[in-house]
């Protein structure tokens, strides 16, 4: 009786023993598996994961992106040391699709999250409006045509052989922005005005939508009728308008002298200052020279003309250009030519022979003519 006393006094005392223990070391039991188990976690990298400890009991939760890394990290959880029992609450995350595959012509819908990162294609640059009105002008001077404003980029090859049948190869100086939008019936248009300013000594012509206007000095006096009578059958639908000086035929003798001018401003230019219309001195020879075929000459009437280049402002070059025909005018009436003959005008940089895009062609540009308008 008094050794089962003794026994039963022991497992009491053996019992408050183990309760005492496991209230002392349970916590810091706890806090080595969370240690423990939190380096794991580290050292595997994935997912969303939260580790829980309850004694050595470890529950897992959270996500992770498949179904082999949540078996791996319950497998590594379950090997640290003093870990008893592993609760999995982790979930498998649905994988997010790349944006290739999202391209890809069987995926028909994606996830609002995922159609975030989706960069669009680049959009193609828009065309440039079409221009209204439609314009396209030319200017025939000295056996040169200029053309710009708008064309037809479908007809750029037929438009410009068209234009150097009528002035020659190399005398056509193209300023024009090729573009849609011509209105109906256009090409014809302009080969008939082309054909036209061809019965024309120096002329222009501009084409506004279905409107055309021509205008210029020719000495047919049928030019106009010839025209006009080109542009309604071959212009159907465009509205027309011919306004033309009629000059008359020129004497041989005129023709002559006229010759004469073209040959020496050929050979040489009147000089100016630059930007002024101070003429140089060493023009004064040719401006002698030219005052003598002028008095050859005596029923003629003359008109000096000035060009500039299409450097500076539209204006300046107009006054500049008459500023200096004017100089030449009293320059040839000081080597007694006669005033009533002269006429002075500045066209600036209106009526070009050659090209402003190069040194060569603004220097050309530059110029003084002398042209015989008619005969008393």
């Amino acid at each position: 009786m008094k050794s089962l006393l003794i026994f039963i006094t022991g497992l009491i005392l053996l019992g408050m023993l183990a309760f005492a223990c496991i209230q002392f070391h349970g916590p810091r039991i706890e806090q080595d598996i969370a240690k423990r188990t939190g380096q794991v976690l580290r050292a595997q990298s994935v997912g969303e994961v939260q580790i829980g400890v309850d004694g050595r009991d470890v529950t897992l939760s959270g996500s992770v992106p498949d179904k082999s890394i949540r078996q791996n990290l319950e497998s590594a959880i379950a090997g640290v040391e003093g870990v008893r029992v592993v609760h999995n609450e982790l979930v498998v995350a649905k994988p997010q699709p790349e944006v290739g595959q999202l391209l890809h012509p069987q995926v028909t819908q994606s996830p609002p999250e995922v159609q975030e990162t989706v960069v669009p294609p680049p959009q193609p640059k828009p065309k440039p409006p079409l221009p209204d009105p439609y314009i396209t002008e030319f200017e025939l001077s000295s056996g040169q045509l200029l053309l710009k404003g708008h064309a037809d980029q479908a007809l750029q090859d037929s438009l410009l052989g068209q234009a150097e049948s009528l002035v020659g190869t190399g005398r056509v100086t193209d300023q024009l922005t090729w573009i849609e939008g011509a209105p109906e019936g256009w090409d014809a248009a302009v080969v008939a005005v082309i054909e036209g300013l061809g019965m024309l000594d120096q002329g222009d012509a501009k084409i506004v939508n279905q409107e055309i206007t021509i205008t210029g000095e020719t000495s047919d006096p049928t030019a106009k009728e010839q025209i006009e009578r080109l542009l309604a059958s071959n212009a159907p639908g465009f509205t027309y308008q011919v306004q033309l000086d009629v000059k008359p035929e020129l004497s041989q003798a005129a023709i002559n002298c006229q010759q004469q001018f073209s040959q020496l401003l050929a050979e040489a230019k009147i000089k100016f200052d630059t930007g002024k219309a101070t003429i140089k001195q060493e023009s004064y020879d040719l401006l002698n020279r030219l005052a003598e075929v002028a008095n050859q000459c005596p029923n003629t009437r003359l008109e000096i003309a000035g060009h500039t280049d299409a450097s500076g402002h539209p204006a300046f070059n107009r006054y500049l250009s008459q500023s200096r025909a004017e100089a030449v005018r009293q320059y040839l009436i000081q080597q007694g030519v006669d005033s009533g003959r002269l006429v002075a005008k500045g066209y600036g940089s209106e009526r070009p022979v050659a090209d402003n895009a190069t040194a060569a062609g603004r220097a050309t540009n530059r110029r003084v003519e002398i042209i015989i308008i008619g005969e008393e």
